[in-house]
């Protein structure tokens, strides 16, 4: 089985409950607990290619979102430091640095939850995943969350990596254009081909079927999987109880 099959197959469900939980977690504990929690995911980031392997790499719009993501680490933290100084009376403490580092901390934990959660899972299987959880509440009408879900989670790559090529091509032309209508180039630009790309998925739901119901039920018999399911709950679970342990003591 080769690498993308096993990224299609692998139970995102036990994985998508140990991210909410340590996220949750994340923001509770302290600076140890964040850095735990930080390399704890940078491990299974790097390992996901051996527990069924990650797209990552192909996607072009992967690295301007891990870029966006630091940048808004490295603003929050700036942020948090200012408003304490500003609380302070234009004063500064160590303390000051010390809890703009700890949040800076912990939104690098959970940039990395939601790294390795996509790295783990396939989006197909983690919004059907998502059906599964919702079905109790929300009956036959699970499929509609899980299909916005589906749709987000094709859009925004998809969003980051046209803006980045139009911003590459008119790079490469050097237009002679002031700033003002480079912005209404770029944003017309944008906006046709997220037009065109939008057309483009309606066709492509409503000849899948992902209008209905059936579409989006849970089905794991469907091929087999790059790790057992029960290891995989069985390893969650017992990263969770260490986790809770941890935060609890």
């Amino acid at each position: 089985m080769n690498a993308p099959r096993a990224l299609n197959t692998l139970d995102p469900r036990p994985v998508a409950l140990l991210c909410l939980v340590f996220g949750i977690l994340t923001w509770q504990t302290d600076a140890l607990g964040a850095a735990c929690h930080l390399a704890l995911f940078l491990g299974l980031i790097l390992c996901a290619p051996r527990l069924g392997g990650s797209r990552g790499g192909q996607n072009p719009a992967g690295p301007p979102l891990l870029r966006a993501g630091l940048v808004f680490v490295g603003m929050w933290t700036a942020v948090k430091f200012v408003m304490l100084l500003w609380e302070a009376g234009w004063k500064y403490q160590p303390a000051h640095l010390t809890d703009a580092g700890l949040l800076g901390l912990r939104l690098c934990a959970l940039l990395a939850i939601g790294v390795a959660l996509t790295a783990l899972t396939s989006p197909l299987a983690l919004c059907r995943a998502a059906a599964w959880t919702l079905r109790p509440l929300l009956k036959r009408r699970a499929w509609e969350p899980a299909l916005a879900l589906a749709l987000m989670l094709h859009f925004v790559p998809l969003i980051w990596g046209t803006a980045g090529r139009i911003r590459l091509a008119m790079r490469c032309r050097q237009l002679p254009l002031s700033r003002r209508r480079q912005t209404l180039l770029f944003l017309q630009t944008l906006l046709r081909a997220l037009a065109t790309g939008a057309w483009t998925q309606t066709l492509a739901i409503a000849a899948r079927d992902l209008d209905r119901d059936d579409a989006w039920r849970w089905r794991s018999h469907t091929a087999g999987h790059a790790v057992p399911p029960r290891a995989v709950w069985l390893a969650c679970l017992t990263l969770m109880a260490a986790g809770l342990w941890l935060a609890l003591r």
